[in-house]
């Protein structure tokens, strides 16, 4: 990954909200990311969760997933949907 924005966030919380587009809608359905070592990134978490509903709750809140993921910002992202 070419990291191209000044945003927070690690290798796992970018996967898992670039996958929160192509689960939504779908039926009973998570993706769950996760580093090893305890760290993602320059962040207090680990890795990242989203299920079906991320895309809608983001949404609802104004936020943008491709333009989150073009400053490279899934961190604050994924706080502001709780997950």
């Amino acid at each position: 990954m070419h990291l191209s924005g000044n945003g927070k966030g690690g290798r796992n919380q970018e996967l898992v909200l670039a996958a929160a587009e192509g689960i939504a809608g779908l039926k009973d359905t998570a993706v769950l990311s996760i580093g090893s070592d305890g760290t993602d990134g320059p962040t207090e978490a680990a890795g990242g969760y989203v299920d079906v509903e991320t895309r809608r709750i983001l949404r609802e809140s104004g936020v943008d997933i491709y333009q989150v993921l073009q400053q490279n910002d899934s961190y604050h992202a994924l706080k502001k949907a709780a997950d």
